[in-house]
Protein backbone atom coordinates (compact mmCIF):
# COMPACT_ATOMS: atom_id res chain seq x y z
CA UNK A 1 0.00 0.00 0.00
CA UNK A 2 1.07 3.32 -1.15
CA UNK A 3 0.68 6.09 1.49
CA UNK A 4 0.85 9.65 0.91
CA UNK A 5 2.21 11.53 4.08
CA UNK A 6 1.06 15.22 2.59
CA UNK A 7 -3.08 13.61 3.31
CA UNK A 8 -1.99 13.15 6.83
CA UNK A 9 -0.46 16.61 7.66
CA UNK A 10 -2.31 18.77 9.68
CA UNK A 11 -2.09 22.25 9.10
CA UNK A 12 -2.80 23.49 12.67
CA UNK A 13 -4.16 21.60 16.20
CA UNK A 14 -4.92 23.33 18.95
CA UNK A 15 -3.97 22.20 22.89
CA UNK A 16 -4.59 23.59 26.15
CA UNK A 17 -1.62 24.26 28.68
CA UNK A 18 -1.49 24.69 32.18
CA UNK A 19 1.40 27.45 32.60
CA UNK A 20 3.81 26.51 35.24
CA UNK A 21 3.29 27.52 38.80
CA UNK A 22 0.55 29.36 38.54
CA UNK A 23 -2.12 26.96 39.15
CA UNK A 24 -5.61 27.94 38.15
CA UNK A 25 -4.05 29.42 34.44
CA UNK A 26 -3.68 27.80 31.52
CA UNK A 27 -3.34 28.95 27.61
CA UNK A 28 -4.86 27.71 24.45
CA UNK A 29 -2.20 27.36 21.80
CA UNK A 30 -2.38 26.68 18.09
CA UNK A 31 0.61 24.44 16.11
CA UNK A 32 0.68 25.91 13.12
CA UNK A 33 2.34 23.86 10.34
CA UNK A 34 5.60 25.07 8.90
CA UNK A 35 3.79 25.90 5.20
CA UNK A 36 0.68 27.82 6.81
CA UNK A 37 3.53 29.49 8.98
CA UNK A 38 5.87 30.80 6.24
CA UNK A 39 2.57 32.03 4.39
CA UNK A 40 2.13 34.18 7.47
CA UNK A 41 5.04 35.55 7.64
CA UNK A 42 5.35 36.24 3.86
CA UNK A 43 2.42 38.58 4.69
CA UNK A 44 4.16 40.50 7.36
CA UNK A 45 7.04 41.67 4.99
CA UNK A 46 7.78 44.90 3.57
CA UNK A 47 9.70 46.00 0.93
CA UNK A 48 11.68 49.20 1.53
CA UNK A 49 14.61 50.43 -0.62
CA UNK A 50 17.83 50.31 0.88
CA UNK A 51 19.91 53.49 -1.13
CA UNK A 52 23.10 52.35 -0.12
CA UNK A 53 22.24 48.94 -1.76
CA UNK A 54 20.45 50.26 -4.64
CA UNK A 55 17.69 47.98 -4.15
CA UNK A 56 14.25 46.92 -2.55
CA UNK A 57 15.16 44.86 0.91
CA UNK A 58 12.13 42.90 2.26
CA UNK A 59 11.85 42.80 6.20
CA UNK A 60 9.26 41.94 8.88
CA UNK A 61 7.18 44.06 10.26
CA UNK A 62 6.92 43.52 13.69
CA UNK A 63 3.86 45.65 14.02
CA UNK A 64 2.12 43.44 11.69
CA UNK A 65 3.58 40.13 12.55
CA UNK A 66 3.30 40.01 16.55
CA UNK A 67 -0.98 40.58 16.36
CA UNK A 68 -0.92 38.22 13.15
CA UNK A 69 1.20 35.26 15.22
CA UNK A 70 -1.10 35.79 18.32
CA UNK A 71 -4.41 35.85 16.37
CA UNK A 72 -3.02 32.53 14.65
CA UNK A 73 -1.50 30.70 17.81
CA UNK A 74 -2.63 31.76 21.26
CA UNK A 75 -6.33 30.98 20.69
CA UNK A 76 -7.23 32.07 24.72
CA UNK A 77 -6.65 31.85 28.19
CA UNK A 78 -8.20 31.50 31.62
CA UNK A 79 -7.39 32.07 34.70
CA UNK A 80 -5.37 34.77 33.90
CA UNK A 81 -5.74 36.61 37.33
CA UNK A 82 -3.95 40.34 37.85
CA UNK A 83 -1.88 38.48 40.23
CA UNK A 84 -0.36 36.37 38.22
CA UNK A 85 -0.15 39.03 35.36
CA UNK A 86 1.83 40.75 38.28
CA UNK A 87 4.50 37.81 38.16
CA UNK A 88 4.86 38.20 34.91
CA UNK A 89 4.86 41.89 33.91
CA UNK A 90 6.12 44.99 36.37
CA UNK A 91 2.46 46.89 36.75
CA UNK A 92 0.71 49.72 38.19
CA UNK A 93 -1.08 47.07 41.55
CA UNK A 94 -1.96 50.02 43.42
CA UNK A 95 -6.04 49.86 43.94
CA UNK A 96 -6.10 46.51 42.23
CA UNK A 97 -8.01 43.39 42.97
CA UNK A 98 -5.40 40.66 42.23
CA UNK A 99 -7.59 37.85 42.23
CA UNK A 100 -9.46 39.45 39.05
CA UNK A 101 -9.58 37.65 35.84
CA UNK A 102 -7.59 39.22 33.11
CA UNK A 103 -10.41 38.66 29.89
CA UNK A 104 -8.44 37.45 26.33
CA UNK A 105 -8.20 39.27 23.56
CA UNK A 106 -5.91 39.60 20.91
CA UNK A 107 -4.23 43.09 21.94
CA UNK A 108 -4.08 41.25 25.78
CA UNK A 109 -1.92 38.41 24.01
CA UNK A 110 -0.04 40.66 22.17
CA UNK A 111 0.93 43.52 25.49
CA UNK A 112 1.69 39.76 27.21
CA UNK A 113 3.67 38.23 24.51
CA UNK A 114 5.74 41.22 23.65
CA UNK A 115 6.42 42.90 26.87
CA UNK A 116 6.88 39.35 29.27
CA UNK A 117 10.30 37.62 28.21
CA UNK A 118 9.23 34.58 30.46
CA UNK A 119 5.73 34.19 28.61
CA UNK A 120 7.02 34.76 25.39
CA UNK A 121 9.86 31.90 25.45
CA UNK A 122 7.02 29.07 27.47
CA UNK A 123 4.83 30.18 24.73
CA UNK A 124 7.63 29.64 21.58
CA UNK A 125 8.96 26.02 23.71
CA UNK A 126 5.61 24.70 23.86
CA UNK A 127 5.21 25.62 19.81
CA UNK A 128 8.34 23.99 19.24
CA UNK A 129 7.78 20.76 20.75
CA UNK A 130 5.42 18.78 18.33
CA UNK A 131 5.24 16.14 21.11
CA UNK A 132 2.90 18.52 22.93
CA UNK A 133 0.55 18.28 20.00
CA UNK A 134 0.04 15.04 20.20
CA UNK A 135 -2.10 14.54 22.85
Amino acid sequence: MKLDIASLVLDSKAVTFDYPDMKGFSVDLNYVSKTKMNDLRKSCMITKYDTKLGIPVQNLDNELWIPAFCKEVIKGWKGLTLGYLAQLLLIDEAGLDLTEEVEYSVENAVTLLTKSTAFDNWVNSCLTDISNFRK
